[in-house]
């Protein structure tokens, strides 16, 4: 799967720190979120050093994989729907149960 943009991610500076910043992919948006992790001292760590860190951390993350893709473009699954899927599903005990009526309308 190609890559997106932004789903590499970029280091900044931030005061004495490098941080990364990255887009996820977020179930029920179209937009995908920026996400920003803190990823060391700039004493410590070179830029290319962070650059690499950054990317290692997104790959361990799975946010280029297919199945990430997949999962934050499926309808969202929501307690209501759940609930009426399970009462079309399962037979009432009593006949007599009225059904709410979020689950006669769908």
């Amino acid at each position: 799967m190609s890559r997106r943009s932004g789903q590499g991610g970029s280091v900044c500076i931030r005061g004495k720190k490098y941080i990364g910043r990255y887009r996820v992919d977020v179930p029920g948006q179209n937009k995908r979120v920026r996400r920003t992790v803190i990823i060391g001292n700039i004493g410590q760590i070179t830029q290319p050093q962070a650059e690499r860190w950054l990317a290692n951390f997104v790959e361990r993350e799975g946010i280029n994989e297919a199945g990430h893709l997949a999962r934050s473009q499926a309808p969202v699954l929501t307690f209501g729907s759940s609930a009426c899927a399970w009462k079309d599903h399962h037979p009432l005990v009593n006949k007599n149960v009225h059904l709410n009526a979020a689950c006669r309308a769908s």
